[in-house]
């Protein structure tokens, strides 16, 4: 946590062109600031300027001093990661409940004994799932963004900033085969826990199937 952020941070700052440590200054309580560069122009930062710049800065975040970053100067800089890192939270959250929700369907037909399907079915049932689980993240959150750009009215709620992250949610939760998977596992393991001897004993002693199943199938499904 510690030596790769600090790595990473001298190795780009001795490469990279007008990575200047002098547009900050060191503030007691707060932690570097933005400051007006000096007069005599920038210089370059050698590795143990930027290594000391860093493990400074580490020691101010975890004592209550994040400092402030050029891009929002008027917040401390832990406010700015959270208003950045919110939007990226709700896409998780969209994509997970998906995929909880794709759990419970896939247990639910588990659990259902009605397997039989009509053969006309079967073809497009396979192509379609074919394409759904051959479909990368990439080209979903593609698909999406044409869809939304081509369908959606122009400054209308399609268009809001929660409807974006919900299409995004979504994107993540169907590319890579994420809620497919889900479903198709969690569908299949409710199928052979119920063939499992306890499973038959309990409900030969007629309790119900989700009350024996469901503690044997959460670590499956939540793995």
């Amino acid at each position: 946590l510690l030596v790769l952020p600090l790595v990473s941070f001298v190795a780009v700052g001795a490469v990279a062109p007008e990575f200047h440590l002098d547009r900050y200054e060191y503030t007691a309580g707060e932690g570097f600031v933005p400051c007006s560069p000096a007069a005599r122009g920038p210089r370059e930062p050698g590795v143990t300027h930027l290594a000391a710049f860093y493990l400074r800065f580490a020691g101010g975040l975890l004592v209550g001093q994040p400092g402030r970053s050029r891009d929002s100067a008027d917040r401390p800089l832990t406010r700015l990661l959270v208003a950045r890192g919110l939007p990226s939270a709700g896409i998780l959250a969209v994509a997970l409940l998906c995929s909880v929700a794709g759990a419970g369907l896939g247990v639910s037909l588990g659990m259902s004994r009605r397997r039989r399907r009509r053969r006309w079915l079967d073809g497009p049932l396979a192509l379609l799932g074919c394409v759904a689980e051959g479909a990368p993240l990439p080209f979903v959150a593609m698909i999406a963004f044409v869809a939304v750009v081509r369908l959606a009215p122009r400054g209308g709620v399609l268009e809001s900033e929660a409807a974006m992250i919900l299409w995004a949610g979504l994107a993540l939760a169907l590319g890579d085969a994420v809620l497919t998977g889900v479903f198709r596992e969690a569908r299949d393991e409710t199928r052979r826990v119920q063939t499992r001897p306890f499973a038959l004993a309990a409900r030969l002693r007629g309790e119900s199937a989700l009350s024996v199943l469901l503690p044997n199938l959460l670590p499956l499904i939540g793995s």
